[in-house]
């Protein structure tokens, strides 16, 4: 509202309102001022009133430390540090606190203080610098009678500043609220002078652990205060890092290369052993690396591996841009450090990161994977500024060879630890854009296969995949540079062999993990190495049977071999399938090989196998894509074959399969049935075109849908016979609930939103309901209610519950008499099952 009004109205409003604002206190107020700084019209007022929201602010920002202290000396972490040091609880202390009447805040209200409290200090950014710049001089005259006039001012603006101080002093403070804190407060430092080296050393002599020269310190502050005091001489604030909280210990360091500009994280400074060091390529990043590596708090390495993260970005983009600049001009005008310091840089990255990729923490995780991939990229960098200190700066580019050269050692270490360990893997993927895939599999002859068996640990899996995925990527990206004659000399990708050997091996659990990691990778990467891989696999199954019959009949070796032939291209057409990549040859049912290969899958011994052919039946990329006539006659022969199965889990795998081949079906009848009612009705299209009514093949679609939901309910109510056993009946009544979950979702516990949207009129819906709720199905479920098993019996009566009342056949009020007397009778019955069936069934 205040952005659309013109000044001349906006102002006299903010005015009010800063002036309404001001008589108050509480965090609200500080977020208010935070609002009000965005909007530039109310800058003016905000300068105006300075000193007033100085003060304000200090005294929201200590009520904010104090509660935060408060809550956090009452935290059962607290409790749990002082058991553990073995410190008493001042009953004074104690007794004080439970008398206490502090407000108390939400953990997060600091955080968003904080960054409402840099909002108002940009908006009022030249003040801050006059400020500043008043509280640090040390003149006389004009200045200095300026100075006094505005005591008022830095007074209240030195208490604010001491107030972020305890702050970052607070244990109770969180972390997102630290690192805006320190970063406002290194840029106080950093306004402070326009000398970079007197922001050099203040920051460097801030952590108390680098020994800043007396002589730089008396010549950099000869004319005026630091703003930050160091050593022997006093600043306008002062803060002991040893007593900043853990957390505001990595902030600090945090802020520092967040809020300063590269020429002050550039500055080389002379610290205790008389080397030139510079706050970015040592100082900061060395401490850094100390705090993370000393402490055993995995939220304090993550932070601090965070703040490592970012000094190693400005580190790449710090030479990235000197290199540019050397191409720009020729020459190089002074190398902002030197190759043995970013060497040295990355080889403390890694030291610190090794130990921390394995931690189960995903934070820490994420991090180590991209942080390898700024080290690689800085190992590169540095072995180029080597060869400009060399002289060469014409070619201080790397070639490939000399790129193998200088990441060899970090390949070593990689392969060197076991293939079950994620730290191998990180490095590997960021070595491969540096490396190439030749490179990588140069290494060892076993690489791809290991690649691949790594894969069978879930620990793992995940890692392995994405450097499955990376090389995919950068070996295609490699191959489009070349020609097409090149191209066309390529033999098999060094992938295949690998990968058809773990698809037709006896490891099963090798070979699920195939289909959960690889393959969706290359149907996703190289959509084409489906197809390619089908081939594969068809030729070898074909080798396996001409060897089969040479030999005079194939043994039980040479039928296993047959058999992992047929799960490997069962996998690989259901990925495919799943994905909606690959020939339409490959995707279809329609030819008489691919008809044969599925009745084989579907009817194969093996439970696996069977599920394997049944979802390269379910699923399809597209869920409105119609079911064909020849798939709904395979899925009706799976049925009739796979009714008696005692494992559980096979059970809910075929439910879970067959409930998306229904979708499929009743989406796609329902599409069909809404487009010809619209062209019935002549309605026309967005662009203005009539709506077409479907051709005769399409509406044959519809027909066959309704034929095979009437075949699903008869097979299904004469697999409820008296006597049928535990395993068919259960299976014919969970199978009965998924039928009745898609044609009538309404029903359903936890309907489908796609099925629930669609469009049926109630005549369509009355056809559903007369081939679903037959008088045959209620008899079938009413008698499956007295089954011996408890199961089978609850079953029975959630199938009844999602039945249509009155039920089909029990019209009449004589019909549920007899329903009912004989419930009575059951429930009079001195065996459990029957009385338990006639309650059910009354229920």
């Amino acid at each position: 509202l205040l952005q659309a009004l013109p000044p001349s109205i906006s102002q006299p409003a903010v005015s009010s309102f800063v002036e309404q604002i001001l008589s108050q206190r509480g965090p609200e107020v500080l977020l208010s001022i935070g609002v009000l700084s965005q909007i530039s019209s109310t800058h003016l007022i905000l300068r105006e009133k300075f000193q007033s929201i100085l003060l304000l602010l200090s005294s929201i920002l200590s009520d904010l430390n104090d509660a935060l202290r408060q809550t956090h000396s009452s935290s059962i972490k607290a409790e749990v540090s002082r058991i553990i040091s073995q410190e008493e609880r001042n009953e004074e202390e104690e007794v004080a606190a439970e008398e206490s009447s502090l407000r108390m805040f939400e953990p997060e209200m600091l955080c968003f203080c904080m960054h409402a409290l840099k909002d108002f200090f940009a908006a009022v950014e030249d003040r801050v610098v006059e400020t500043i710049s008043l509280a640090l001089m040390e003149g006389q005259g004009s200045e200095l009678e300026e100075r006094r006039r505005r005591e008022q001012e830095i007074v209240a603006f030195g208490e604010m500043v001491t107030m972020l101080v305890k702050i970052l002093e607070n244990d109770g403070a969180q972390r997102d609220a630290l690192t805006p804190a320190t970063i406002l407060l290194c840029s106080f430092v950093h306004k402070s002078t326009h000398d970079a080296s007197a922001v050099s050393l203040q920051f460097a002599g801030l952590s108390g652990k680098v020994e800043v020269r007396r002589e730089d310190i008396e010549k950099a502050f000869r004319d005026k205060r630091p703003f930050l005091s160091l050593r022997h001489v006093p600043g306008f604030v002062s803060v002991d890092f040893a007593r900043l909280s853990k957390f505001g210990q990595q902030a600090m360091l945090r802020g520092m290369l967040s809020a300063a500009d590269k020429r002050v994280l550039l500055e080389p400074l002379e610290v205790g052993d008389e080397t030139r060091r510079s706050l970015l390529f040592s100082i900061v990043f060395d401490l850094i690396c100390k705090e993370s590596s000393e402490t055993a708090d995995l939220f304090l390495v993550c932070y601090g591996l965070q703040s490592l993260s970012y000094s190693f970005s400005l580190a790449k983009d710090v030479l990235r841009s000197f290199l540019k600049e050397v191409d720009e001009q020729a020459g190089a005008a002074g190398a902002p450090c030197s190759s043995a310091s970013v060497v040295e840089m990355c080889r403390k990255g890694v030291d610190l990161l090794w130990p921390h990729c394995e931690d189960p923490f995903q934070g820490i995780a994420d991090q180590t994977k991209s942080m390898f991939e700024l080290i690689v990229d800085l190992e590169e960098l540095a072995r180029s500024l080597h060869k400009l200190e060399e002289g060469r700066a014409e070619g201080w580019r790397l070639q490939e060879e000399e790129r193998r050269e200088v990441f060899a050692p970090l390949l070593q270490m990689a392969m060197a630890v076991k293939r079950d360990r994620k730290a191998r893997y990180r490095v590997l993927f960021a070595l491969v854009p540096k490396m190439g895939v030749e490179g990588l599999l140069s290494c060892s002859s076993s690489f791809a296969h290991e690649l691949l068996a790594a894969m069978r640990d879930q620990s793992v899996g995940s890692c392995a995949s994405s450097l499955l995925e990376a090389m995919l990527v950068e070996g295609e990206r490699r191959r489009n540079e070349r020609g097409e004659h090149e191209k066309r000399q390529d033999g098999k990708p060094w992938w295949m062999q690998p990968l058809v050997e773990a698809m037709k091996g006896s490891d099963v659990k090798l070979r699920n993990a195939m289909c959960s990691y690889a393959l969706p990778v290359l149907a996703r990467v190289l959509p084409a190495s489906m197809e390619m891989l089908f081939e594969e696999l068809q030729e070898s199954s074909a080798e396996e049977n001409r060897g089969g019959g040479e030999e005079g009949g194939a043994g039980a070796e040479q039928e296993h071999e047959q058999d992992g032939s047929l799960w490997a291209m069962t996998a690989v057409i259901k990925v495919a399938r799943r994905t909606g990549v690959g020939s339409e040859e490959m995707l279809s049912v329609g030819s008489q090989s691919m008809l044969r290969f599925l009745r084989r899958a579907l009817s194969h011994v093996d439970d696996d196998m069977r599920l394997n052919g049944l979802e390269m039946m379910c699923m399809h990329a597209k869920q409105t894509e119609a079911a064909t006539r020849r798939e709904m006659e395979l899925v009706q022969s799976f049925l009739l074959l796979n009714m008696k199965s005692s494992s559980s889990h096979y059970r809910q795998r075929c439910m879970e399969l067959l409930k998306k081949f229904f979708t499929r079906i009743r989406i796609s009848s329902q599409h069909i049935l809404t487009q010809a009612r619209k062209a019935e009705k002549g309605t026309r299209d967005e662009k203005g075109k009539r709506i077409e009514r479907p051709e005769q093949t399409r509406m044959s679609i519809v027909q066959e849908g309704e034929e095979f939901l009437r075949w699903l309910v008869g097979n299904i109510s004469s697999s409820l016979f008296p006597g049928a056993s535990y395993e068919r009946a259960i299976m014919a009544l969970e199978l009965l609930v998924t039928v009745i979950d898609v044609w009538q979702p309404k029903a359903a516990a936890h309907p489908d939103p796609a099925l629930l949207g669609l469009t049926v009129t109630e005549e369509q819906e009355e056809e559903i309901r007369l081939s679903l709720f037959t008088e045959e199905a209620v008899n079938a479920v009413i008698n499956a209610v007295v089954n011996s098993f408890d199961h089978v019996r609850k079953q029975a009566l959630e199938v009844l519950l999602r039945f249509p009342a009155p039920l089909p056949g029990l019209h009449s009020e004589e019909e549920v008499k007899k329903l009912a007397t004989w419930a009575q009778s059951l429930i009079a019955s001195p065996r459990a099952r029957e009385s338990d069936a006639g309650g059910l069934i009354l229920k």
